[in-house]
């Protein structure tokens, strides 16, 4: 994959993120995490598939709120 490529997978996961909220407090922070943990564990294959990929940098651009 390339840089590009990254980019654009960022981009639709950021654009997605609204998709996880489901309306009460309960569920927006349950939603949260599950996207949190969505973007942590894309990252981790993404870097698995190649060494050089920058997975703070991809998180960053995802608008990732998790720790």
């Amino acid at each position: 994959m390339t840089r590009k490529d990254y980019e654009m997978i960022a981009q639709a996961v950021k654009a997605s993120r609204s998709d996880f909220v489901m309306g009460d407090d309960y569920m927006d922070w349950h939603s949260n995490n599950l996207f949190d943990a969505f973007v942590r564990n894309l990252a981790k294959q993404l870097k698995n598939d190649n060494p050089r990929f920058d997975k703070s940098r991809f998180i960053n651009a995802c608008e990732f709120n998790g720790g």
